[in-house]
């Protein structure tokens, strides 16, 4: 699946980069700015609230080649 299809507003991806790992999470794409800017948001348990957050298209390009992106269904 290319980067494209799965980085879209309103699909739910999860970044995965081993077992235990505390940056492994589920995240839910809000929106592209720009065509190169990701809005998406993370729940976090420690917090119990929804943390926004805006990355470069390169972070997911990193993510998609290292395949620790998947599209959640």
């Amino acid at each position: 699946m290319t980067l494209e299809e799965i980085i879209q507003p309103g699909h739910a991806v999860r970044v995965f980069y081993n077992p235990g790992n505390i940056n492994n999470r589920l995240i839910h794409i809000r929106a592209i700015v720009d065509e190169d800017q990701v809005v998406f948001r993370w729940w976090s348990k420690h917090k119990q609230y929804w943390i926004y957050q805006v990355e470069d298209m390169y972070y997911f390009t990193l993510r998609h080649n290292d395949g620790r992106l998947t599209l959640v269904k």
